[in-house]
Order: structure tokens, then sequence, then C-alpha cells
């Protein structure tokens, strides 16, 4: 049994059914949902149309994509604490696995929530830590992510309150780009 929102690659809008405890998928252009389970006024017909859309707006979807941040060892750990995570004028750097690079052993995981498309300076929070905001900064290096989450101070806090927790979950990956032992 599903709640809230789910989003599914493929080619159907999902639409949430919380009073059927389960998520129907609905073809699009049709306008409702096929088969038992429909809410009644929603079946398109004569007297109650599809809605009309902008082409454009129906074809863009949010987007979820995984950023990571490169951690260093310590003592067979990912290292989490703040100084961890460097700040720039950008931000707390961060990159799309393929591009994360080969000198940190760890990657700490974070979801970035995009309602536009993907092209550069495009932002979106992250899901969690909440309060962060993603910018995708290719021109410093191919894949590259500025985050930051109202400062240097709040940013190194709460990337390393995450971090903590994700260590102690089991939830922070090696590297597979890492190029030590």
């Amino acid at each position: 049994m599903l709640h809230g929102s789910e989003y599914v690659d493929d080619g159907l809008r999902m639409v949430d059914r919380p009073f059927v405890g389960r998520q129907t998928t609905i073809p699009p252009g049709t306008g409702t949902a096929p088969g038992p389970g429909t809410r009644p006024g929603t079946e398109a017909g004569p007297d109650n149309p599809p809605p009309q859309t902008d082409t454009d707006e129906d074809d863009r979807r949010d987007e979820i994509l995984d950023i990571y941040s490169g951690l260093f060892d310590k003592r067979g750990q990912p290292q989490v604490n703040p100084g961890a995570f460097r700040y720039d004028s950008d931000g707390v750097s961060m990159f799309e696995l393929p591009y994360l690079g080969e000198t940190h052993p760890w990657a700490l995981g974070f979801v970035v929530a995009l309602s536009a498309p993907k092209t550069p300076g495009a932002t979106g929070p992250l899901v969690s830590p909440p309060g962060c905001l993603a910018t995708f900064t290719p021109a410093f290096q191919p894949g590259h992510w500025s985050v930051d989450c109202g400062g240097e101070a709040a940013t190194k806090s709460l990337l390393s309150t995450y971090g903590k927790l994700a260590r102690d979950l089991g939830a922070i990956m090696r590297n597979p780009s890492y190029g030590g032992e």
C-alpha cells in the first residue's frame, strides 16, 4: 500500500489515490483512471472534457537527482564533522556520482528535487536536510552542484548532522571511483 506520491518515469502520470490506499496510473490525455476506483464526476465525456493544458507544461516533469559529497576516511569510518564539508563562495561542492572523482573513499548521498529541466543555474531543494538549496553549476566541473543551507555555519552544521545520522544508519556508501586502497 502506498501513501503520498511517487514519480515513475514510464510515460504515464501517477495520481495519488489515498482514499483507496493505492496508486493509479492514468494514461496521458485520457483525464480519467481506468476501471473501478475512479472518483464519480472525474470521467471524461461530453459533459466533462479533460482539462486543456499547455504541451510544454504537460511534458515537464519534476526531476529527482542524486548528488554526492565525497568524504575522507578517519579510522575506517567516513569523516562527517563540520570541517569535512568545505564551504566556498558558491557553497559546498557536490557531484553526480560519475563525476565524484577518486580522491574520497566515501560518498554521502543527497536528493535534489528539480521542478525545471536540469540546465546550468537550475536550482532545487535538497529533500533532506530541509532548508538547503542545490544549484547546478557545471561551469566549475562536469556534474558539479553547489549546495547552500543559509550561509557557511548553517550549511556545515546541517550537512554534518545529516552525515552523522547517515553514518549511524549505515547509509554512506563507498565511492565506486575511489582510487585508493
